[in-house]
């Protein structure tokens, strides 16, 4: 006999249908869900394929891609590192063709040593280094600026792509301070900055540090003012012009006093090799003019109060502590000349001497300190090389077509003399507004090498 069967209660078919789609749903909706993660996975996956086919094959355009990238500073937008993979498939594909017979375009004798004596002082000096791994991430800062300055000698071999370079320049640091405009508007990243006890609003662009951000906008303004009379529209001319105008705005928009010194440089230097064009001054004047009138009151009495420099205490803590750190370095150079405390090892060891810890705050004492004597001659000799090629650059004879490559090394020279003024307030040896115009002159003086060589032939 079969049992007799009851009808089941309400709540127990509540429960069984439950028990019975609730499974069966999510198996569904986690399989279809999983399906569009692989899919988009897969999707992603060829796109990076293609673009990585793309930069592999066209290396030029990815270091292009790079440099604009890092002027720009769209790793606000981006958490990982975006510029490292694109520059990396470039150096594969220069590589590449290096093992293929392509010549080494890197032939300058005292950049050659300096890197090599550079880096023979920076591994020294890591036997002594208070942090292992502060000096390591510091080598690899040097590493990385090595490979775009290598990069910009393989792929810069002509006048047009040097001076596509210097525009790609330009061009990203405007589009940094329009995309920092609109961070503003939309409430994107942090734009109040301490200063002392009080909170001022200071420009940050798409750089966390307003500082820093001004010195890569003070690096760009000589080019734009090449990028202005190598134009040959006047529709070109008045977009280059409005760019140095964003540019030189921004800069006193960030607050920085210390910036005052390289910017006054990018505007002053210009108007020595255009003596005889009216026109130039002008316009200098005009763009100078605008900025003035533009700064806010705020600003000014933050610059004139670098005048407590001349008191023995500082009421300001800024300044104060920046003396502090001076005096910290040349401390630690001093007990170390000749192999320094590591490289980038000041900001480990300044709690020893200093309230905080805090990097030098000076390129120079960063360098002294943390590789001793030689090392620092060996990074004179970097500044040394890119200066005797912008001079070979500024003084060759060109033919009336590339006839603008004089005022291309020069522009290029003041935009990497204004970077080093800069340094003089920041420990920014490897920063990329350094190197970048540094290669910049690398690539003219190799230019001039070939242009000699040709008319030789």
């Amino acid at each position: 006999m079969y049992p007799s069967s009851r009808a089941l209660s309400k709540r127990q078919l509540v429960y069984l249908y439950v028990a019975s789609t609730v499974p069966v749903i999510g198996a569904f909706i986690l399989y279809f869900f999983i399906a569009i993660a692989v899919l988009k996975f897969m999707l992603l996956g060829l796109g990076l394929a293609v673009l990585g086919s793309v930069f592999f094959a066209y290396p030029k355009f990815s270091f292009y891609t790079a440099v604009f990238y890092i002027y720009s500073g769209l790793s606000f937008y981006f958490p990982l590192l975006v510029p490292y993979p694109i520059v990396l498939i470039a150096f594969a594909a220069v590589l590449l063709r290096l093992f293929s017979g392509e010549e080494i375009e890197l032939s300058d004798r005292t950049f050659i040593w300096s890197a090599a004596f550079f880096t023979l002082m920076a591994l020294t000096s890591m036997l002594y280094a208070y942090s292992l791994s502060v000096s390591l991430i510091g080598l690899i800062k040097y590493v990385k600026v090595l490979i775009l300055t290598f990069l910009a000698l393989q792929l810069l071999k002509n006048p047009a792509d040097l001076h596509k370079y210097v525009v790609v320049v330009f061009m990203g640091g405007v589009a940094g301070v329009l995309l920092g405009f609109a961070n503003m508007k939309l409430g994107l990243g942090e734009d109040i900055s301490v200063i002392g006890f009080a909170q001022m609003a200071r420009f940050e662009g798409t750089q966390i540090n307003p500082n820093i951000l001004a010195m890569f906008l003070i690096s760009a303004i000589p080019l734009g003012f090449y990028a202005v009379k190598r134009a040959y529209r006047i529709w070109h001319r008045v977009f280059f012009l409005v760019g140095i105008l964003i540019l030189v705005i921004a800069t006193f928009a960030t607050f920085s006093r210390s910036a005052v010194f390289a910017l006054a440089f990018a505007l002053l230097a210009p108007l020595f090799r255009e003596l005889k064009s009216k026109r130039f001054y002008v316009g200098i004047a005009l763009v100078f003019a605008a900025s003035v009138f533009l700064t806010p009151k705020a600003y000014w009495i933050r610059l004139f109060s670098l005048g407590e420099l001349a008191r023995s205490r500082p009421g300001d803590w800024s300044i104060l502590l920046r003396i502090r750190a001076a005096e910290s370095a040349i401390h630690m150079f001093l007990q170390h000349p000749l192999t320094g405390v590591g490289l980038n090892n000041f900001i480990a060891r300044s709690g020893t001497d200093l309230v905080v810890r805090i990097v030098a705050h000076n390129a120079y004492l960063e360098i002294l300190s943390g590789v001793g004597l030689f090392g620092f001659l060996a990074y004179v000799g970097f500044c040394v090389s890119a200066v005797q090629n912008c001079l070979k650059g500024i003084r060759a004879r060109w033919e009336a077509r590339t006839a603008w490559m004089g005022d291309l090394s020069f522009y290029i020279l003041i935009s990497f003399i204004a970077s080093l003024i800069s340094c003089m307030f920041a420990s920014t040896e490897f920063a990329y507004f350094v190197w970048f115009p540094l290669a910049g002159g690398l690539v003219a003086g190799n230019l001039v090498r070939r242009h000699v060589a040709q008319k030789e032939s």
